[in-house]
């Protein structure tokens, strides 16, 4: 890498190479002790526990993304019963290994290059602050172990536009975790286009046509022959209800461009244009842009989503770095201002709610629970903190509230409006049949919801009665907690009962 000194420095020995990462190791591993559990990645352990206990995918419980991302948590949640860890253990042990795994290919790669070992080890330091550090609250989400797997495929490809050789062992491992990259979050394959032209530009077609992108084809195409033979109810059920439903519910354009992570990008970005690096910065600077592109197209405007788009920006700001008077400066103070912004949206989410949690303790050990609400934040992790069992088939009521968002805020012909009407509908009876089937011990709903759970519970009554049981503030707002009908006891405050009013 021409544009990184071959002068010694501190950092040069491979002893204190191992103590930094040591230390980003423990930063990082403190980050996620004090963070809790994301709600994404607590209901998809959820989900796979229920897999593990016999539930059908896409039938008995439903979640919108493919079978992917039940996957990248179904392993490490199985090992975590097969050998009596916590599962959010044993997900961020998962987490942790997987960045471990990315590190020692990324500094394989490196050590072929002519740059002195100071300025390698610097840059491994940086992948790893990146990859461990950055993410903080979205860590183990999707997006995050995608870039994980997929981080070596980048520099791999700037390897061959610099027109060095690499072992086969090296680029067919690169290619997997490109592969694995495209299985969790398809939209991260346009990141892959501008490092490959790069490389084509370059080296011509002989380093575009090269073993990884083949391993990393064949990855896709054998992810897509499993999901038609071993998951048939996501593409007849789940997908057409995704596209209708989930997708179009999107932010303006005007939202996405001013979120903190675009803010972020474009300084990273305009650091690596002015630094003017070697084939590293181009090709973690034009995948960069591609991962952009996925924040865009996902449309919803999450951190997570901008994730691989600001870290692969780092990248190629860090690989364009000049230590020449003056230069460290120019750099240094806009890419940590732009980090931190980043860190700090990322660290801001649902935290823990005691209260909310102190009233479900009440009811008694491991309560059954469910909620009539479309805010997945409402119940995880707040249900696996308290040891309660998810005593619904999804996580939330989020068809239904995507469907009144598209009915409330977008204009929709009467054709698309009786569709949406339709999936709506499903999603009521299939919480109408957890209810029936499942008894829960309580329900969460909220002011929003209040109309909604009079309604779905009034068609219960035959079956199952719920009066209030406490108000708690929740993660976005004051919570009401039903109780059964049959539970109410002296620990009740006599609360009306719900459903009642309509009740046939």
């Amino acid at each position: 890498m021409a544009a990184l000194p071959k002068r010694s420095t501190p950092l040069a020995g491979p002893i204190l190479l191992l103590i930094g990462l040591a230390a980003i190791a423990l930063a990082a591993a403190a980050a996620q002790a004090r963070f809790s559990t994301s709600p994404d990645v607590s209901w998809l352990i959820t989900f796979s526990e229920k897999i593990l206990d016999g539930r059908r995918p896409y039938v008995d419980v439903i979640e919108l993304n493919p079978p992917a991302s039940i996957l990248l948590y179904l392993g490490p949640t199985a090992v975590a019963r097969l050998i009596g860890l916590w599962p959010e253990f044993a997900v961020a042990a998962f987490g942790f290994a997987s960045v471990a795994a990315s590190l020692t290919l990324l500094g394989s790669m490196l050590s072929r290059l002519q740059a002195g070992e100071a300025s390698r080890n610097k840059i491994v330091l940086i992948a790893a602050a990146i990859l461990a550090l950055l993410p903080a609250r979205v860590f183990d989400q999707r997006d995050h172990l995608a870039l994980v797997f997929g981080l070596p495929f980048f520099a791999l490809l700037a390897l061959k536009a610099e027109g060095r050789r690499t072992p086969l062992f090296i680029a067919l491992a690169a290619g997997i975790g490109a592969g694995l990259m495209i299985c969790v979050r398809p939209h991260l394959a346009l990141a892959m286009i501008g490092p490959v032209l790069v490389a084509f530009r370059r080296r011509g077609w002989r380093a575009a046509a090269s073993p990884e992108l083949a391993a990393a084809g064949g990855v896709a195409c054998l992810y897509g022959v499993a999901v038609v033979a071993l998951f048939p109810a996501f593409l007849e059920n789940v997908l057409p209800m995704t596209a209708a439903v989930y997708v179009p519910a999107r932010e303006p354009l005007v939202a996405l461009l001013a979120s903190p992570g675009v803010i972020a990008w474009i300084v990273l970005a305009l650091v690596a244009l002015w630094a003017k690096g070697d084939a590293f910065t181009a090709s973690f600077g034009w995948a960069s842009v591609g991962a952009l592109a996925s924040y865009f197209i996902q449309g919803k405007g999450w951190p997570y989503h901008a994730y691989p788009a600001i870290a692969l920006a780092a990248m190629a700001a860090a690989t364009a770095w000049r230590e020449r008077a003056g230069a460290v400066r120019l750099q240094a103070a806009p890419v940590a201002a732009a980090l931190g912004l980043s860190f700090l949206w990322m660290a801001d989410g649902v935290g823990r709610s005691p209260e909310l949690e102190a009233a479900l303790r009440r009811i008694g050990p491991h309560p059954s629970l469910l909620e009539i609400s479309g805010d997945i934040a409402l119940g995880h992790p707040l249900a696996r903190e308290v040891g309660a069992r998810w005593a619904q088939s999804v996580c939330s009521l989020w068809v239904a509230a995507d469907v009144d968002r598209q009915l409330r805020d977008f204009p929709v012909d009467p054709l698309r409006r009786q569709t949406l009407e339709a999936y709506r509908s499903e999603d009521l009876r299939r919480l109408i049949g957890d209810i029936r089937g499942n008894r829960p011990d309580a329900i969460l709903t909220t002011a929003a919801s209040a109309s909604l759970a009079q309604q779905v519970l009034s068609e219960v009554t035959d079956v199952v009665r719920y009066r209030a049981f406490a108000e708690a503030k929740g993660p976005h707002g004051a919570v009401t907690v039903l109780i059964r009908d049959d539970l109410a006891g002296a620990a009740v405050s006599g609360g009306p009962e719900f459903g009642q009013a309509t009740s046939r």
